[in-house]
């Protein structure tokens, strides 16, 4: 270990230790296990020592600080509360507030709900940021930078970390001592590998990603770890049964090709019990076809064949609802069962107009229910399964609808191996922003695989 290193411990035990100076310390720390080894060493003895220099009649009360060494009969209680001391101590050095990990950037437009900050301003960890609307651009000195926008609730943590609490935050880490960089949720971790990428997280507890270039590693309690590449995205939605919301965009070729998820499948529930699977297409609103079906949809069958559309503009080989209508996939199993996944596929550009990739969007509600009969919605008998946006993961801004995904996939799942026992699924189906305010087109869907528990 350097002289610096045991310099600064030294420093720290005396208590002279300068704001600049702790947060060296900080670092080798977190870097250099032989540091903290040494630590742990000169903090135990140095907690020996103030304990017995407590008694006047010992000749260990005169040492000065220069001659700490180890000391090895401890009696257990000593030991025990040295370590209790110790494992407090580092908890909290990490995190120290006094010591400034960020400094402000480029403010734009903000309305606050804190104390407002000036571009230059250093930031400690703590410190929360608070916008009613607007944006604020963060420099951490690790090289990471966050670009928060409001509404948001962003508090920076310890060096390389911030915890989102709610609203949207554009993050990029792409130097060596940025990697690493983690935004926290209510809902889990993501953690940059060298990239780019966008979280969100609502006031409720949903939280996603979408990777825009490198790797983000997500880490939910209760799920294995898993990384999203370039172009894909990840949401958590937080409750009894902890789900997740996987969304990548395909290749746009009729085989359904996608990074991580499979095509289209023939074997799943839904496909090998059509015949006793019953979906009806259901909606309160006046149209000009029952359920509120378009003129030029498919029937609902293909929806359970095995296959997606053949081309990007297959109006009769999806379902879809008429323009503006709030519509719902209601869909009866014939039983109760243990479901594990569900995958949506959609597919679209218009053959007239190839900039027109509103009909691509999944933009839907999952609501299961065990009822012997499909209850009337909304009522309590219907437990949210998920929310879907998937222009929201893809970040598709009005300049932008020309390079939104034109194929999508969506699965749902749990890493409790179920979702849960349902008799009945309905999707409650929005159709797509145009971004001038009004929702109009609905989405191309080609396929629904339901996935049962036991059958995988």
């Amino acid at each position: 270990m350097n002289n610096s290193a045991e310099d600064l411990i030294g420093s720290y035990l005396d208590g002279t230790i300068s704001q600049e100076e702790m947060a060296e310390l900080q670092e080798h720390l977190r870097h250099d296990s032989k540091v903290r080894d040494r630590f742990l060493s000169m903090l135990r003895v140095d907690g020996l020592l103030r304990e017995v220099a407590s008694r006047p009649d010992t000749a260990i009360s005169r040492l000065s600080s220069s001659h700490r060494k180890p000391i090895i009969s401890l009696t257990a209680w000593a030991l025990g509360c040295l370590l209790a001391i110790i494992g407090v101590i580092l908890w909290l050095l990490p995190s120290s507030p006094t010591i400034p990990v960020a400094n402000v950037g480029e403010v734009r437009s903000a309305k606050w709900l804190s104390t407002p900050l000036a571009p230059g301003e250093r930031l400690t960890s703590g410190h929360e940021i608070k916008l009613a609307s607007g944006s604020i651009d963060i420099h951490f000195d690790t090289g990471a930078f966050a670009s928060i926008h409001g509404p948001a609730h962003f508090e920076i943590g310890p060096a390389n970390h911030a915890f989102l609490h709610y609203g949207k935050a554009y993050a990029e880490a792409d130097t060596e001592t940025s990697e690493g960089f983690t935004i926290q949720t209510h809902a889990g971790e993501f953690v940059d590998r060298g990239t780019r990428f966008l979280a969100t997280a609502s006031p409720d507890g949903f939280s996603q990603v979408h990777v825009t270039s490198g790797m983000v590693d997500v880490k939910t309690p209760g799920f294995a770890h898993r990384s999203v590449t370039d172009g894909g995205g990840i949401g958590i939605e937080s409750g009894q049964i902890p789900v997740m919301i996987q969304i990548e965009p395909g290749l746009s070729t009729p085989d359904f090709s996608f990074p991580n998820l499979p095509p289209p499948s023939q074997t799943d529930y839904a496909s090998l019990h059509s015949d006793t699977v019953d979906m009806r297409l259901v909606t309160s609103e006046k149209s000009r076809r029952p359920g509120g079906i378009h003129p030029n949809s498919g029937n609902t069958e293909v929806l359970f064949d095995g296959d997606g559309q053949t081309s990007h503009d297959r109006p009769y080989e999806s379902v879809f609802f008429d323009n503006s209508i709030h519509g719902h996939f209601l869909l009866n199993l014939g039983k109760s069962i243990p479901i594990s996944r569900i995958h949506t596929y959609s597919w679209h550009r218009n053959a007239d107009n190839p900039q027109e990739t509103l009909r691509a969007v999944q933009r839907y509600t999952l609501w299961g229910s065990n009822a012997k009969a499909a209850p009337q919605f909304p009522s309590p008998e219907w437990t949210r399964i998920a929310r879907v946006d998937t222009d929201a993961f893809f970040d598709v801004k009005a300049e932008q609808i020309p390079d939104r995904p034109t194929q999508q996939a969506c699965a749902i799942f749990s890493n409790g191996g179920s979702l849960g026992n349902y008799r009945h699924l309905l999707f409650e189906v929005l159709p797509t922003s145009n971004f001038d305010g009004h929702l109009v087109h609905h989405t191309f869907f080609g396929e629904i695989d339901i996935f049962e528990a036991t059958s995988e």
